[in-house]
């Protein structure tokens, strides 16, 4: 998943097929209503939007800029570079 800054992010296609599903905690979840996939979605506050990496085409030069709620990460998941790795969420982070 990708944290991109709201004045970053720019839609080129596919918008008329978003789909949300909001639960009844609040929490909300963008889909395409075509193939299911998870798209983009704006953080809570607006200022950033969450992009799953598999929405994207073409292979985007990116890199790691670390690992956060590594504290909660099951045994046997392993992080296998040495970008900085946080226990919780990084306010401001990217």
């Amino acid at each position: 998943m990708l944290n991109v800054r709201q004045d970053r992010f720019e839609w080129v296609g596919g918008e008329e097929q978003l789909r949300r599903f909001e639960t009844a905690t609040g929490w909300s979840h963008t889909f395409c209503g075509g193939c299911g996939c998870p798209m983009p979605q704006p953080t809570p506050d607006g200022g950033r939007m969450f992009v799953p990496a598999g929405a994207l085409d073409g292979h985007p030069q990116l890199g790691i800029a670390g690992h956060i709620f590594v504290g909660d990460k099951p045994d046997w998941v392993m992080i296998c570079d040495d970008a900085p790795r946080f226990d919780g969420h990084v306010e401001g982070a990217g």
